[in-house]
């Protein structure tokens, strides 16, 4: 026999590893025997298969869904399409025959052993497995041999073997840990990759079949069902349709980082003195220039009214009045100046007092016998002014003083709305 026709496409060991590949050189008058035959689909076979287990990895392509039949004490593995851990394509072009999961069964899917107990589980194995068919006469014997019958067909078929316990796990690991840990950089991002495509091809380790589901036998007398199958356990082949669509879904699900919100109106400056009974306003300065309130943008009220936003009080400790006088020790008068105008112009709002307000802040300290200078008490509600662009927006109007170094208002809080209030100190 010639020892070239021992050629296997089907050496799993050989198909493990790398080797280099052999082809036919044809040429005018070459005599085309067995062994060249088989070493053209060998080649093109092993090709194929080196790029399938390299570039596209092993799993289920597509299909190959497990069911439990009709009478729910076997399954049935769908038509599909897998991938072994040698490249090997496995086509299930219609759907299995009904498969007994209780029952384990040897690499060739025959029925090995005693079946499993009730609660354990057990795992459905696709295998790659050739057969041989279409036998016809060979004319020519073969040195000496009498001519005889040998198949003139290979069918790529497959076999599902149960075996006893859980699926190995898929072990999906990241081994570019750093890749997107500083800004994007194309040579960066290419040493990564080269050094990642640069460690050893994948060894093809354990055994080459794939898990396609994992099921958990009931009780004797019960039903497998759905439920207790399990196919996320499956290996996958990411095709480029698969990726494809996974990217697509990632854009459409990957929320666009919102504009930043418009920044809040605050107050930025007052006409007065916050908090300083060293730097007093006299009455007359009060009653000529009123107050005025900056804001940081231009503003409108929602009222029909100032003096319900815009908010003016005296306060008179009570000392020692007049003998005679009602009012009553140990207290505080508060009184609320009266506007004789409050309007917005733009950016700014002003407080303008009655004029009356003068002989009555005079005969006020008389009568109570408090001594200057009296604490004045400005209160603006924010909850009624607006942003002019943005009428929806209330002014952020929450008072934390003055910073003590840059000597600005500390105005907001980053909520719309609150009350803005100071303080100044009056004097005759």
């Amino acid at each position: 026999m010639n020892s070239y026709s021992t050629i296997s496409m089907t050496d799993e060991v050989t198909l493990a590893g790398l080797t280099t590949p052999t082809r036919n050189q044809f040429f005018y008058g070459k005599l085309m025997d067995v062994f060249h035959f088989q070493l053209e689909t060998t080649y093109q076979n092993r090709k194929r298969w080196l790029l399938n287990r390299l570039n596209l990895g092993f799993g289920v392509v597509c299909g190959l869904t497990v069911v439990p039949t009709n009478d729910n004490q076997h399954v049935q593995v769908a038509a599909g399409v897998a991938i072994d851990k040698l490249g090997r394509e496995m086509i299930v072009p219609v759907a299995s025959p009904p498969i007994d999961p209780r029952q384990p069964t040897d690499a060739w899917g025959r029925p090995a052993g005693n079946p499993i107990a009730d609660g354990e589980s057990v795992h459905l194995c696709l295998a790659y497995h050739e057969c041989e068919t279409e036998p016809v006469p060979v004319l020519v014997g073969d040195c000496g041999r009498e001519p005889t019958c040998a198949a003139s067909l290979i069918k790529e078929r497959y076999r599902i073997l149960v075996k006893a316990g859980s699926a190995p796990p898929s072990n999906l690991t990241c081994q570019l840990p750093d890749l997107l840990a500083s800004p994007l950089d194309s040579s960066n991002f290419h040493d990564q990759l080269s050094d990642r495509i640069s460690q050893n091809c994948a060894e093809v380790t354990g055994e080459t079949c794939i898990p396609i589901a994992q099921i958990t036998l009931p009780a004797t007398g019960e039903f497998i069902t759905t439920d207790s199958i399990n196919v996320k356990i499956r290996p996958l082949v990411y095709s480029q349709p698969l990726i494809l669509e996974t990217l697509l879904c990632l854009a459409q699900q990957i929320q666009t980082t919102p504009a930043p919100p418009a920044p809040l109106t605050k107050v930025q400056s007052i006409s007065w003195t916050h908090d300083r009974p060293d730097l007093v306003t006299d009455i007359n300065t009060f009653i000529d220039g009123g107050l005025t309130v900056a804001f940081s943008d231009n503003i409108q009220a929602t009222t029909t009214q100032g003096r319900a936003w815009f908010i003016v009080t005296a306060e008179y400790p009570i000392g020692t009045p007049p003998e005679g006088s009602p009012m009553p020790q140990g207290t505080i008068l508060v009184q609320r100046v009266l506007d004789q105008e409050i309007t917005i112009e733009d950016n700014r709002a002003f407080f303008k007092p009655a004029p009356e307000f003068a002989d009555t802040f005079s005969r006020t300290l008389g009568e109570t016998g408090a001594i200057p200078p009296i604490l004045c008490r400005v209160v603006l509600k924010c909850n009624y002014l607006t942003d002019t662009a943005d009428p929806s927006q209330m002014v952020d109007g929450d008072f934390f003083g003055i910073d003590p170094v840059s000597e600005n208002l500390r105005t907001g809080d980053g909520v719309p709305g609150g009350d803005f209030e100071s303080w100044f100190f009056l004097t005759q």
